[in-house]
């Protein structure tokens, strides 16, 4: 069972260094009412954006985090990052295996393992997406692909290293669709198979500790659906969050929904996780 709620975002290549600061300033303003113990909030920067970034970060709540990393750790690899470069700069977490690095950056199953152990080994917390096409759909196999993924993604991992994982589930058929086109409920039996996959890869106790995050085409008038289905312990959103006011709105309301349906006791939250 989650104790907190997760929200995170990948700015893509939507801002440069003096917009990233500036977002990531009034993001801090903005939330720094919230415990820490309630919320868990990332923040993907462009890498040009990390290492000033940090200095922002040291005084606030929120995870810093790059968008990608390498698979290798040789330094002949040009224009490449490695997990220890990112450890250098004091990073919190780094995001892999992206729908668009998948499909379009070709990047196999295999690669996003190495990333994800060298990024571990660096104590790094990982986002690691994972998601199906809309061939993959309509054909009725999404359940298989994510299973596969996480099993190839995740092959390796020591117990220990566990606590350091979020799964962040983003469809790619759903990225930059109307909000009102993602069904809730498709969104909660995914995530149920994910959760069950998680189960028989770490066990059942430590396999329901690690946070399941959905992400594609979250937005202010879908996020308080999508947070009430099953197993959606956070969410990741994108261009609804690139504005650091619009995002501040956003967490706050699904927040207080989440607060809203416990003390009724309609729907507790802890039923999420179970």
């Amino acid at each position: 069972m989650q104790n907190k709620l997760y929200f995170c975002t990948n700015t893509k290549m939507s801002k440069g260094l003096t917009e990233s600061l500036s977002y990531l300033k009034d993001l801090q303003t903005l939330l720094s009412d919230l415990p820490q113990k309630d919320i868990e909030l990332a923040v993907m920067l462009p890498f040009t954006a990390l290492y000033p970034a940090r200095q922002i970060c040291l005084k606030s709540n929120i995870l810093l985090g790059a968008q990608n990393v390498c698979q290798e750790t040789d330094f002949s690899f040009t224009g490449e990052i490695s997990a220890p470069m990112l450890k250098e700069l004091n990073l919190d977490c780094v995001m892999i295996g992206h729908s668009e690095r998948r499909r379009k950056a070709g990047e196999t199953d295999s690669m996003i393992n190495q990333k994800v152990l060298f990024a571990l080994s660096e104590n790094l917390t990982v986002f690691l997406g994972i998601s199906e096409t809309a061939s993959e759909k309509q054909y009725m196999i999404s359940d298989e692909v994510l299973r596969i993924q996480l099993k190839r993604s995740l092959y390796g991992i020591r117990a220990e290293q566990v606590p350091l994982l979020r799964i962040l589930y983003e469809p790619a058929w759903a990225i930059g669709k109307d909000s009102s086109c993602i069904p809730p409920d498709y969104v909660g039996k995914k995530h149920n198979t994910i959760r069950s996959c998680l189960c028989e890869l770490f066990g059942s106790d430590t396999g329901s500790s690690i946070p399941v995050i959905y992400g594609g085409s979250v937005s202010p008038s879908n996020a308080c659906r999508l947070i009430d289905q099953p197993n959606v312990d956070g969410l990741g959103i994108g261009r609804s969050a690139w504005d650091a006011f619009t995002f501040n709105c956003l967490i706050r309301n699904v927040q207080e929904h989440v607060n809203q349906s416990t003390s009724k006791g309609d729907k507790p939250y802890a039923e999420n996780f179970k």
